[in-house]
């Protein structure tokens, strides 16, 4: 990991919050910090980097991450309130978009993953909190951003199932409102029972990983070489 410690200035200041992280890691994980501490830049020079339009909050389950391989935003769904999974949902939207702007594909998708969980265990009381993140999630991500695809997902799936979906009170954006129409649309006349991807949980239908291994698979490949460390001397004397 290295001895070397970062400042991460997070949010406008001077309201805003600083965070230190070994560099190594920030770098090896996240190409953003990699190409802002890498050359002769004034953030290199100076060991801070700044997040002016960051937010802590998800700065702070980013950091967390990175040192845990866990985010610290999951819930205990066992006594989910309404407040509790909007805020969830909330959180981890902010995640992804920090993740996309730190473009740190592994973090990207562990959030995706606790977005998928979040579907299959939080949505039945917090419907409207995926459809109410269009504004923000279609201001500040591309045409084929996985989180466009998750909650556009999300958001027809529960209208098809009948839970309660208010889409009355807000100004959504055209492209989503657009989006959910031509989904639905497209369900109905072919008549068939479409299932979308997180209902099966199926987890790299929403990555961005590509061709490239997933985050959960070099986890695997992590823990099996910590073992082969402890067992081959072992196997040795055996």
């Amino acid at each position: 990991m290295g001895t070397k410690i970062i400042a991460v200035r997070v949010g406008a200041e001077p309201k805003h919050t600083d965070f230190s992280v070994h560099e190594s890691l920030i770098r090896l994980s996240s190409p953003f910090f990699e190409a802002a501490l890498s050359r002769e830049w004034k953030e290199s020079q100076e060991r801070i980097v700044k997040l002016p339009e960051g937010n802590a909050h998800a700065f702070r389950i980013y950091v967390h991450w990175l040192y845990t391989s866990q985010l610290c935003s999951k819930l205990q769904f066992n006594h989910v309130s309404l407040n509790d999974g909007q805020w969830e949902w909330a959180n981890l939207v902010k995640g992804y978009l920090l993740g996309d702007y730190l473009q740190d594909i592994d973090f990207k998708d562990s959030v995706m993953d606790a977005m998928i969980d979040w579907g299959n265990e939080a949505a039945r009381e917090c419907s409207d909190a995926p459809p109410h993140s269009s504004i923000e999630v279609y201001q500040q991500t591309g045409k084929t951003s996985p989180l466009r695809r998750i909650v556009l997902d999300f958001t027809t799936w529960r209208i098809i199932n009948n839970f309660p979906v208010s889409m009355n009170d807000y100004q959504f954006p055209s492209d989503f409102l657009t989006a959910v129409v031509t989904c639905l649309t497209e369900r109905i006349r072919s008549g068939k029972v479409v299932r979308p991807g997180f209902v099966d949980k199926k987890y790299c239908h929403y990555h961005c990983h590509g061709d490239r291994t997933c985050y959960k698979d070099k986890d695997k490949a992590s823990l099996q070489e910590a073992c082969n460390e402890v067992l081959d001397p072992l196997r040795m004397i055996l």
